[in-house]
């Protein structure tokens, strides 16, 4: 009897360890989806028509060397989002071509409007804090680091200058 309480206990934790990494799995590949299917849109947003080599090499500058998806992965979120209505996809000169529809436009700014506020300030404290052990330990960033920071720093003077910043505010009242 002892015997088969132990392996009860055992096993109903092993159950438990078990079904909770499989939720925190599907929540990782959730998040992933998530990312991918919004930089995707955010890529394809600026109005170009790209073929899915050129929006994957987008991917990996945007986010380096450090993870990439798949190529397999890539294509499935693309696919889904073509089969959402998300992007429109068709032959240009043998190759398969996508750009952002209406739907696609709607849904990212919808999804940037609820979570920018967050990433912001998600992004202000990494920042703050990488600043603050940089500066402690005297080291430097790396170039990749500091061109990226720029980039990031041009786009919000340009977003915000003047006559774009009154256009944003206006578009909201």
């Amino acid at each position: 009897m002892f015997l088969r309480n132990i392996s009860l206990k055992y096993l109903s934790k092993v159950l438990i360890e078990n079904i909770c990494s499989v939720e925190v799995d599907s929540l990782v590949k959730r998040t992933r989806y998530s990312w991918l299917k919004n930089l995707i849109l955010a890529i394809l947003a600026s109005g170009d028509v790209m073929h899915g080599y050129v929006i994957y090499k987008r991917i990996e500058e945007a986010v380096g060397a450090r993870w990439r998806p798949s190529i397999g992965t890539f294509y499935r979120i693309l696919m889904r989002l073509r089969n959402e209505g998300m992007i429109e996809c068709y032959k240009q000169n043998r190759r398969t071509v996508c750009k952002i529809s209406d739907k696609g436009l709607n849904y990212m700014v919808d999804e940037i409007s609820l979570h920018l506020p967050k990433f912001l300030g998600v992004i202000n404290e990494v920042l703050k804090a990488y600043v603050y052990v940089v500066k402690n330990r005297n080291t430097s960033m790396d170039l990749d680091t500091v061109n990226k920071l720029k980039k990031l720093m041009d786009t919000v003077v340009d977003s915000l200058a003047p006559d774009s910043f009154r256009h944003l505010c206006e578009s909201k009242s």
